[in-house]
């Protein structure tokens, strides 16, 4: 599994971060060289929880950033506005 985890960091102070965002990538296809994968992402109040999938991914091919950019993809985010 992964996670990624988005912060916001007041000012620059690490004392005052907190995450607003976690997404969590979980491999359903037990590291097949092509996996699918299952995505879910909870806000800072646990609201607007959405899930997506991706399938195909070619994690040796294309490793991490990609599926985490196909993630996105997959929640169908505004990402506009």
């Amino acid at each position: 599994m992964l996670r990624v985890t988005i912060e916001v960091i007041p000012n620059g102070d690490e004392t005052k971060k907190r995450p607003i965002r976690v997404m969590t990538i979980s491999n359903m296809s037990g590291l097949a060289d092509m996996s699918d994968y299952e995505v879910h992402v909870v806000g800072e109040r646990h609201a607007n929880k959405k899930h997506g999938l991706v399938r195909g991914h070619e994690r040796k091919k294309f490793g991490c950033w990609a599926l985490i950019a196909r993630a996105i993809r997959a929640l169908k985010l505004d990402l506009e506005g």
